[in-house]
C-alpha cells in the first residue's frame, strides 16, 4: 500500500473525538479538509454568535480534536478537550473516571456521542 492508499483509508474512516462526537462529520473539519475559506467564514460567524466568543475563519481550521491543527473552539471553549488531552486518553471512554460530571454535562445535549462512548467503553 503506498501513501496515496493510506490517505484513502483514513478518509473513509470516522475520526471520533474525545467526547464521542465524530470530528470527521464536523462542518469545521470538512471545511478545513476542502480548504473552503467561505465555509470557514460562515462557521466562524455562527460559532461567534452561538458561543459568545469571537471567531475568525482561521479559528475554525481543524483536523479533529486529537490532531495538531485544532480549532479555537476545542482549544478555548470546550470543557472536555483540555481534560482528555492532559490525561492522554484516546477518548473519554478510555478514562478511569468515565463518565465524569464535566462530560455528562456536555453529553446531556449529545445523546449520540454518549451512545458512541458507551459502546467504546463496553468494548475495552
Amino acid at each position: 500500500m503506498d501513501s496515496n492508499d493510506c490517505s484513502v483509508v483514513e478518509a473513509m474512516s470516522e475520526i471520533v473525538g474525545y467526547c464521542g462526537l465524530v470530528c470527521s462529520k464536523c462542518s469545521a473539519f470538512l471545511a478545513t479538509q476542502r480548504n473552503d475559506e467561505a465555509a470557514k467564514a460562515r462557521i466562524a460567524q455562527r460559532w461567534s454568535k452561538g458561543f459568545h466568543v469571537k471567531f475568525g475563519k482561521e479559528d475554525v481550521t481543524c483536523d479533529g480534536c486529537v490532531s495538531e491543527r485544532l480549532s479555537k473552539y476545542c482549544r478555548d471553549v470546550c470543557m472536555v478537550w483540555p481534560c482528555a488531552h492532559e490525561r492522554e486518553v484516546k477518548t473519554c471512554a478510555h478514562c478511569g473516571e468515565y463518565p465524569c460530571e464535566k462530560l455528562m454535562k456536555f453529553l446531556s445535549h449529545e445523546p449520540e456521542a454518549k451512545s458512541r462512548l458507551d459502546e467504546i467503553r463496553r468494548s475495552l
